[in-house]
């Protein structure tokens, strides 16, 4: 297989899942939150309370599209500022309960949409596509810090 048909194969199982799973949709969790809205809280959820700078760059979007994104989630009272321990100018985010209820259904609904695929696959297929994707995942992370290293 040549790398262009390498690369073909890889958008279009990205391609194909997003669009089975509902990602694409404007509320893909039915939960009235946009896709990053909820990439933002399950991030909150696993990393722990964040600055809104840390959160842009995780999310890899601008800041006055995160400062958007936090005043919808504040609203929603899915998320609140807290001050920072060790700088009394920074405000930190953390999930509400309601937030926390939230994340939970994500994680549920994103679990079963995988779980589904998942049972179609041998247990050495599974076991193979984890240690692909984990060494995937390790690639994308260095061709970040890469980037992020030249800005």
């Amino acid at each position: 297989m040549n790398n262009g048909s390498e690369i073909r194969l890889v958008r279009d199982s990205f391609r194909l899942f997003n669009r089975w799973a509902g990602v694409l949709k404007s509320d893909p969790y039915g939960l009235e939150l946009s896709l990053s809205q909820g990439s933002a809280l399950v991030d909150i959820d696993r990393y722990g309370p964040l600055k809104p700078g840390a959160l842009a760059s995780l999310l890899k979007l601008e800041k006055s599209s995160v400062s958007r994104l936090v005043q919808i989630l504040l609203s929603k009272k899915l998320v609140k500022l807290t001050d920072h321990d060790q700088d009394a100018r920074a405000k930190l985010l953390i999930l509400t309960s309601k937030g926390q209820a939230v994340v939970r259904t994500i994680n549920r609904q994103a679990d079963d949409s995988i779980e589904q695929v998942l049972r179609l696959i041998s247990t050495a297929e599974r076991e193979q596509l984890v240690k692909s994707l984990t060494r995937f995942t390790d690639a994308i992370e260095g061709v970040s810090r890469n980037s992020n290293s030249r800005d």
